[in-house]
């Protein structure tokens, strides 16, 4: 009888120790997987950058709109996959400086270039901002101007600067502005370096939203979207845009874009340009 329960007290004993070990195995282990993970997340800290970008409006922007409203999600996440390429880049061009060396930071890209910007090329209205004109238009820092930034920058539709704004032109046969100009109550617009390229511009523009490339523009997927439709999102600050033009080319606001540039489109043009503010002397 002794025996029998020397026997089972030595099993109990037995399985007592198996039990510790194995969660003293499963212990350490838990540690050390701790220690590599905190170790490698200093090091990532220490010898990585953090990439910080923030999510940009855009928009055309009617002489009497002066809100920053968004395009559209798709437009927005385009822009931002556009600046995350570009600042990943950047990072990336940077040398890794020597030991005991500090690093400096890269500079800023400079604007896009294709050839000399020009202040204004046609009889633009100048003005100073201290004389209270609504349509004086000034960059930041300075009182001289214009009024209206259609005409100083060349660009009668005053289309806002943006890598997909940009590429949404080309691909309808437009040019390239030469820069962009920074608006003293914020946003930036695009500069081209004629009065004609600007025009050239503003007419591959309207071909994009008619086409649906512009992804702000869904509706216009089928070809018949209409006037009202499309210059409540090119401007959507004034409700009486779409009227506007309307009124100048003699067709209804539910008249298709399409329609309208294929029959209309000079005229088109001209309503936009006047709209727009394109003040000459």
């Amino acid at each position: 009888m002794k025996s029998l329960i020397s026997k089972q007290f030595l099993g109990i004993i037995f399985l007592v120790l198996v039990g510790v070990i194995i969660s003293g195995y499963f212990l350490i282990l838990t540690i050390s997987k701790l220690d590599f993970y905190g170790n490698n997340s200093s090091a990532q800290n220490e010898n990585s950058e953090t990439v910080r970008v923030s999510l940009p409006q855009y928009e055309e922007d009617g002489l009497e709109n002066d809100t920053l409203v968004s395009d559209s999600l798709e437009e927005k996440v385009e822009m931002l996959g556009d600046d995350l390429i570009k600042t990943q880049n950047e990072a990336a061009a940077v040398s890794q400086p020597a030991s005991g060396q500090t690093q400096s930071p890269p500079a800023s890209p400079p604007p896009l270039t294709n050839g000399t910007c020009p202040v204004s090329t046609q009889n633009c209205v100048p003005c100073n901002i201290n004389d209270g004109h609504w349509a004086c238009r000034v960059e930041p820092g300075k009182e001289e101007g214009y009024l209206g930034w259609s005409c100083q920058n060349n660009n009668p539709g005053n289309i806002r600067y943006s890598s997909a704004r940009i590429s949404y032109i080309t691909k309808h046969g437009g040019p390239k502005p030469c820069g962009e100009r920074i608006d003293s109550r914020g946003g930036t617009y695009m500069i081209f370096s004629t009065y004609q390229d600007g025009r050239n511009g503003l007419k591959a523009y309207m071909k994009a939203i008619a086409a649906a490339t512009h992804t702000a523009y869904g509706e216009c997927a089928d070809g018949d979207c209409s006037l009202s439709y499309v210059f409540s999102k090119y401007a959507p600050g004034d409700p009486n845009y779409a009227s506007y033009i309307a009124g100048k080319i003699g067709v209804s606001t539910s008249t298709s874009l399409q329609w309208v540039i294929e029959n209309k489109f000079e005229p088109l043009i001209d309503a936009i340009q006047q709209k727009e503010g394109f003040f000459i002397l």
